[in-house]
């Protein structure tokens, strides 16, 4: 059956070098949780020769299969390495590979997740890519949606944090710890909403982050701080504002 609409997933791997087997696992259990098979996913590098050790050449293929995994340097910015500024795609109409691979997938209850190393969608050649995709599907009569992973609307949520993490989240804004049965949150959507609470004392104030998918970072999850929350801003008002820096940072759908 024809489809009409399909999302595809971008992604940026800056800072996952060192952990892919953690952050393959994490990605396969979010799709699990929503039902999906694995994901599938396409590199659209120029170059892989990089420093990160787990995408150089075709590390990353290894480790998640050859079924899982497929190079377009054809969808590449090809001034990588040129000395010139700028973005220009290798191949443009390589575009049209690409939506076929994630329309095929969507046949096996699979989504594709497209990456390079930029860990910003804004100012990076997935974007370009994105308006190809959307493009070609409007040639074809197909809504092509483009969203950074894990994509869906930004979350409100609270979590109970142990005094000595809770302690760590308050000194440290970078991250803030998970406790192991946060599992499920390690793919929150970005600019998501969480009030941390400690757990022995109830009264005390929370620490309120904007946040987004789960790090691992020195050897254990946490939540990355993207910006902090004022003090008595109410749930409505926060979940206005992450929606807008959502589309400020370039993590709405396009």
């Amino acid at each position: 059956m024809k489809q009409s609409k399909i999302t595809l997933f971008t992604f940026g791997y800056e800072g996952w070098g060192n952990h892919t087997k953690e952050l393959v696992s994490n990605m396969d259990r979010s799709e699990r949780m929503a039902g999906r098979a694995p994901p599938l996913f396409v590199d659209i590098r120029f170059r892989r020769a990089v420093r990160a050790k787990g995408f150089v050449s075709n590390r990353f293929g290894n480790l998640v299969g050859a079924g899982r995994y497929e190079h377009m340097k054809s969808l590449g910015n090809a001034r990588i390495g040129s000395g010139k500024g700028g973005i220009k795609i290798h191949e443009p109409k390589a575009a049209a590979k690409l939506l076929d691979t994630a329309l095929e997938a969507a046949d096996d209850n699979r989504r594709v997740i497209y990456f390079c190393s930029c860990g910003y969608p804004i100012g990076c050649h997935r974007r370009t890519v994105a308006n190809l995709l959307s493009k070609e599907g409007k040639k074809r009569g197909i809504a092509v949606t483009n969203i950074e992973w894990p994509g869906n609307d930004p979350e409100n949520i609270e979590l109970e944090l142990p005094r000595e993490m809770f302690a760590k989240a308050a000194q440290d804004r970078v991250y803030v710890p998970l406790p192991r049965s946060a599992a499920e949150v390690r793919a929150l959507p970005w600019y998501s909403v969480v009030s941390f609470r400690l757990k022995e004392d109830k009264s005390r104030p929370p620490i309120v982050i904007f946040t987004g998918p789960a790090r691992f970072v020195k050897g254990a999850w946490c939540l990355p701080v993207l910006e902090n929350v004022e003090e008595g801003t109410a749930k409505r008002e926060c979940l206005e504002i992450a929606r807008q820096l959502r589309e400020d940072k370039g993590y709405s759908s396009f």
